[in-house]
């Protein structure tokens, strides 16, 4: 939606003229892909009959069988924020060459960054809401690595701060100040962060996992497990959690508790060598070392490229 509202095809609509996203997405009247060609070329028609495609006829056919406006001017983009996910460009572009979008955040003078809210010209320094949103965005800027962390971070914390005195129970505010400190490089503050978001919202799984984390890099064995099995609770489908709960519990020689937890590992993620081996295990402290025989010829047929090095590790935990 960001990018149409940079479209020429936005910008220069008004009234009952003005483009939305139903403009060309009608939930009632699913374009399957057969007729989907045709089915947006007459969207496009409907306001470009009169001035349509500069490209003589013969040139687009040889483009496109279907005469397909899309192919041209909406072509496929690639999405980072949302996986296994296909778009394409809804800035509706004159020609492919044009410069991909950028991001919205842009440099504004050394050690600040500059965020245009959405369907607004600038940031309103009175509106203390927007100042709020404004600290949790840069955080988001900063953790997937569109802006300079630690510069992100310090500014994050300032309006995070600000937001807090105000609301000092808003637990998403509590948790993005834990990634702001962080980010700015403040790490002995940021456990802190993270226990007020949690003691306002226990079952919080990204609270959680982001404190277990931290407590796993300050190397804080005890703190990490405390945190993981309540994620693990939260989230009983995470092979994450699970995989994180079995390394500890090894570690601690714990095998009744961390035996459920790598079967659940291992059910979530078969193919993963590393999840087989926790189990085989599990099974081998368990006494049950003809099961974990089976377990490992599961292995054998997998035939890995270290299958030799594996072979001689089982052999190890059967002495």
């Amino acid at each position: 939606v960001e990018q149409m509202h940079e479209s020429r095809c936005y910008l220069g609509g008004t009234g009952q003229k003005q483009m939305s996203c139903v403009t060309c997405h009608n939930p009632h009247d699913y374009a399957e892909p057969a007729r989907q060609a045709a089915f947006y070329r007459k969207k496009c028609l409907d306001c470009h009959a009169e001035h349509g495609c500069t490209e003589p006829l013969e040139v687009r056919m040889k483009k496109s069988k279907d005469d397909n406006c899309v192919q041209c001017h909406m072509p496929p983009i690639a999405a980072t924020d949302i996986i296994h996910n296909a778009s394409t460009d809804h800035r509706i572009l004159r020609t492919r060459a044009t410069r991909p979008a950028q991001p919205t955040p842009v440099p504004a003078g050394p050690g600040r960054l500059t965020l245009r809210p959405f369907g607004r010209d600038r940031i309103d320094p009175e509106d203390k809401e927007m100042l709020r949103d404004a600290g949790l965005a840069l955080v988001v800027q900063g953790s997937h690595g569109k802006a300079p962390p630690q510069l992100v971070g310090a500014q994050a914390v300032t309006l995070l701060d600000e937001a807090l005195r105000r609301v000092p129970d808003d637990v998403e505010a509590w948790e993005a100040k834990g990634l702001a400190l962080a980010m700015a490089g403040r790490p002995t503050e940021v456990a802190a962060a993270y226990e007020r978001a949690l003691a306002l919202e226990p079952d919080r799984e990204t609270a959680l996992a982001a404190a277990a984390n931290l407590a796993l890099n300050q190397r804080q064995p005890d703190k990490a497990l405390d945190y993981l099995r309540r994620a693990a609770v939260v989230d009983p489908w995470s092979r994450d959690y699970r995989a994180k709960l079995v390394g500890l519990l090894s570690a601690r020689n714990e095998w009744d508790e961390a035996r459920p937890h790598a079967q659940a590992w291992l059910r979530m993620d078969p193919g993963n060598l590393q999840a087989r081996q926790a189990w085989i295990t599990c099974l081998i402290k368990a006494g049950k070392k003809e099961e974990a025989r089976q377990e490992f010829a599961v292995i054998e047929a997998l035939d890995p490229n270290n299958l030799g090095d594996l072979r001689r590790w089982f052999e190890r935990q059967l002495r």
